[in-house]
């Protein structure tokens, strides 16, 4: 097996920040959204979001596995 690069760690980490502030900016959008027409699809972009951010922390927790196996023994 061959371990992860410091650079896919890193390319990781970046991935997993814009995932955050994407579902920031969509919970601030749901907010606004609440009561109004735009409330499912703002309900639906946030949902979007917070998969995104499981999918890319599951990726940067895979990328450390590899850097460090056994970590979590």
């Amino acid at each position: 097996m061959v371990a992860a690069t410091s650079s896919e760690h890193d390319l990781a980490v970046r991935r997993l920040e814009t995932a955050l502030d994407e579902q920031h900016r969509s919970q601030a959008r749901y907010d606004a959204a609440i009561g109004t027409t735009a409330e499912l699809s703002a309900y639906t972009a946030l949902r979007v979001a917070g998969e995104q951010v499981s999918a890319r922390g599951a990726w940067l927790d895979w990328v450390d596995d590899e850097q460090l196996p056994g970590r979590d023994a």
